[in-house]
């Protein structure tokens, strides 16, 4: 059930299959798209510093991009369909010393070797001591995997081996975390956490802590008298090694230095989010408003973002790190015999090691394409090497996702040059 076929769409035969990933987004974005006022706005804005980098987003818009000057390379890894191995929809993933992790919707967290083989189930769930109650999320870094549990309020590191290691206590609720260099940790605050600021009013809503959970810098503090005083979501960075965050306001990427967090970039849209003369926080201009929905990715070049708004519009931010020169995609062309349904959407992490992107990817179901001459047509144009994964007959069984590896080219064209 993870992975749905999918209709080539340069022959008008398509199956939109899309549709319910389109309404799970619709219904994520929906649920955490508050409406904060104006006083929250100004601390959001408030977090720049005189070493943020405004880019005007609106102005480097291109409306169209080929894949064909945007990815180097792709290959293709199919996960094991043994009855151990299913996954409902893929929720993330995440990669480390050729060990693949994969978690779904329902909190089902699996490993993988770098082949797709199943390997076992990377926790049990229970009441033990060495068992996950209510699992919240995860994280790996070279040695050990790291599960935050939400009934317990603690995070229990285990080797990939699966070897439990220990079970350390947290001094506050948390929604997410990321393990960073210097064992370090960056934890995104419950609303029901009782972690104070320093002048004791409202509570920190991303908070840096040592090895200890000791909490050494936050950010973006929660206005006192705000109705909804916790509506920063943030999305942390899927890799190892790991550098930025991201606001699903979309209006900052910020970068973790030392133990310092700060906005490197600061992404205006010209100002068409907000009102600053209403009490209240009011889209001036709903049609054109986007929201940050998934972890900022950057390999030693790029940084990659991807954005949506409603059902039909989606954007990725492209911002090369030496000058910050940046281009906003609105749509990305396929025109690639390699790719089958590209969306930055489906974009997950990035594998430090392989130095390449990975997400997941659909597959073409030819029982559906009638025409005979039609289905020999899709087989001209699309590579023989990605056949055996992207295309698909006579499926009998329930099969898992496909995961998608792309490296972005190192010198990518932009407009102007």
């Amino acid at each position: 059930m993870a992975c749905k076929p999918f209709l080539y769409g340069m022959y008008d035969i398509f199956m939109k299959k899309g549709i319910l990933f389109i309404g799970f987004f619709t219904i994520i974005c929906s649920c955490n798209h508050r409406l904060p006022n104006q006083r929250w706005i100004e601390e959001l804005l408030n977090t720049r510093t005189d070493s943020t980098i405004t880019l005007n987003v609106l102005s480097n818009v291109v409306n169209e991009y080929p894949l064909s000057k945007l990815i180097d390379s792709v290959r293709y890894v199919e996960l094991d369909n043994s009855d151990e191995a299913l996954l409902s929809h893929i929720r993330n993933i995440k990669i480390i010393n050729d060990m693949i992790y994969v978690l779904d919707l329902n909190s089902r967290l699996k490993c993988f070797d770098s082949q797709g083989k199943f390997i076992r189930n990377a926790y049990n769930k229970g009441g033990g001591p060495e068992e996950i109650s209510h699992f919240i999320d995860f994280d790996v870094d070279e040695n050990n995997l790291y599960i935050l549990d939400g009934a317990k309020v603690a995070l229990f590191t285990f080797t990939h081996n699966g070897v439990f290691v220990s079970k350390q206590n947290l001094p506050f609720r948390a929604e997410a975390f990321k393990r960073v260099p210097d064992n370090k940790y960056l934890f995104r605050l419950s609303r029901f956490s009782d972690l104070k600021s320093k002048e004791e009013k409202a509570g920190d809503r991303i908070v840096l802590t040592d090895d200890k959970f000791t909490p050494i810098y936050s950010i973006l503090r929660a206005v006192e008298d705000s109705p909804l005083p916790l509506c920063v979501y943030p999305f942390f960075e899927n890799r190892t090694k790991p550098k930025y965050f991201c606001d699903e306001m979309g209006y900052g990427l910020f970068e973790k230095r030392d133990t310092v967090l700060f906005m490197k970039y600061h992404l205006d849209f010209d100002g068409k989010y907000f009102n600053e003369d209403l009490e209240h926080y009011k889209f001036t201009d709903e049609e054109e408003r986007y929201w940050a929905t998934r972890s900022p990715l950057h390999n030693e070049d790029y940084i990659l973002q991807a954005f949506y708004a409603g059902l039909q519009r989606t954007g990725t931010l492209l911002i090369r790190l030496k000058d910050n020169k940046i281009m906003f995609i609105k749509k990305l062309i396929q025109d690639r015999n390699d790719i089958l349904d590209f969306s930055i959407l489906h974009t997950l992490g990035y594998d430090y090691a392989t130095n390449e992107f990975y997400g997941t990817s659909n597959y073409l179901d030819l029982d559906a394409v009638v025409n005979e001459k039609d289905k020999d047509l899709i087989r001209q144009k699309m590579s023989p090497e990605v056949q055996p994964f992207l295309l698909r007959q006579n499926i009998e069984v329930t099969t898992n996702c496909i995961l998608m590896f792309y490296k972005l080219k190192q010198n990518i064209e932009f407009p102007d040059e």
